[in-house]
């Protein structure tokens, strides 16, 4: 791979929440390759909630090829903007958890993939 190349990631050591690992998907992306860092590691841009080291194994990844069943791709998706405060679309709520004032939902965000669902306060 060579930097700006689209790639999968596998999902074999990630968690992934909001779904149970057997119907979490196998691989996820398409990430982009930000660096070079050995002849065997990547560095990949990951989305901004994950919260996990972007270095990564080349037996981790394998080529994104764009075609149609994968649908749309939103690698960055631009941000509803109304002034200097951002602005975000809630499509669906996928999930919930806690009780009373300690709850919390799982969005999905209009706009945006999957990978950008996150957990949010009430």
């Amino acid at each position: 791979y060579k930097v700006g190349d689209k790639v999968w990631l596998s999902t074999q050591n990630l968690t992934i929440p909001g779904r149970p690992r057997k119907l979490a998907p196998r691989r996820t992306g398409p990430l982009i390759v930000l660096k070079v860092v050995g002849p065997v590691t990547y560095k990949l841009k990951l989305p901004r909630q994950w919260k996990i080291h972007d270095t990564f194994h080349a037996s981790y990844l394998s080529p994104y090829k764009e075609t149609e069943f994968h649908g749309p791709n939103y690698l960055e998706p631009p941000p509803d903007c109304n002034g200097a405060e951002e602005h975000y679309e809630v499509e669906a709520i996928l999930d919930h958890k806690g009780v009373g004032r300690r709850r919390l939902y799982y969005l999905k965000w209009k706009g945006y993939s999957d990978k950008e669902n996150s957990w949010e306060p009430e």
